[in-house]
């Protein structure tokens, strides 16, 4: 599963309406790509800046760090049942650990 938003690319904050928008075409990008997805929020648990994105599953790592480099994203999650990865969309730099993040899932 992978975790990944079309909000701020590269930490540049935006209106919110951009973000929203970005995450729309986002989600129809996803579905292009064959995945399955819900909504979810992600964020670190040090930071007040929740980000709205999507779980995803269904897709290999390739193809999900190409997705998010396509929409800007530095990095995105790699989720399994014991880890999470954060996975450079632009290197292969990966860091991990079990609670590198929190994510909601509406």
């Amino acid at each position: 599963m992978h975790g990944i938003t079309a909000f701020d690319p590269f930490g540049r904050r935006r209106p919110e309406h951009v973000n929203l928008a970005a995450n729309r075409a986002l989600a129809a990008r996803l579905a292009e790509v064959g995945a399955e997805f819900h909504r979810a929020v992600g964020w670190y648990p040090e930071d007040q800046h929740p980000e709205p994105g999507f779980v995803a599953w269904g897709l290999d790592l390739d193809t999900a760090r190409q997705v998010g480099a396509e929409f800007g994203q530095e990095a995105i999650f790699e989720i399994d049942a014991t880890d999470v990865r954060v996975v450079h969309c632009v290197t292969d730099r990966v860091a991990g650990g079990p609670e590198i993040i929190t994510v909601s899932v509406p």
